[in-house]
């Protein structure tokens, strides 16, 4: 009878309690801030409310991170101010040719490329939006210049692409 109680006082303490207490302490749930944010024709029910300077914006539970990075999975959206980075995208095409016939001609533009810009209000002030596709990735993004700041996400479907959009739609500002 000594050995098995041996055996669950080892077992409590590899799971980090004590086997003098008798119950194990575990670190108290952070609770998220619940998002306080509107969009139309989207339920923000569960997303949570992330805080930085000078603004606020919104993302799902599922989506996790810190400072001005959030992620989920593969997909990711940052943040910044000032005017955001260039990114650059390419895309590679294999054309297979038999030998003898001629090389098709070089394509007028990236044939693989979707590129949809638009401008909306978010937060009060003028935002300039983006989600294109290049090959299969997407790439979003969202600025306001007034307010000289800027999201940018990147996504590997396009229902994780548009989520990105809802997510900058959540941006509010705390001062102007």
């Amino acid at each position: 009878m000594r050995y098995p109680m041996l055996g669950a006082l080892v077992v409590l303490s590899a799971c980090g309690g004590t086997a003098t207490s008798g119950t194990a302490r575990t670190p108290a749930p952070t609770v998220a801030t619940p998002c306080t944010a509107s969009v139309p024709k989207v339920d923000l029910t569960g997303w949570a409310r992330v805080q930085a300077r000078g603004f606020t914006y919104c993302v799902p539970p599922d989506w996790h991170g810190s400072g001005s990075e959030q992620r989920r999975g593969q997909a990711s959206i940052t943040w910044g101010t000032g005017q955001p980075p260039v990114r650059t995208a390419s895309v590679t095409r294999v054309v297979k040719v038999r030998a003898g016939d001629p090389l098709p001609p070089p394509p007028d533009q990236l044939s693989d490329a979707d590129t949809r810009r638009f401008s909306e209000s978010i937060g009060g002030a003028d935002a300039d939006l983006y989600e294109n596709r290049v090959g299969l990735d997407y790439y979003t993004g969202a600025t306001w210049d007034s307010m000289s700041i800027y999201f940018q996400g990147e996504a590997h479907d396009r229902s994780t692409a548009e989520l990105e959009v809802t997510i900058f739609r959540t941006v509010r500002f705390t001062t102007k």
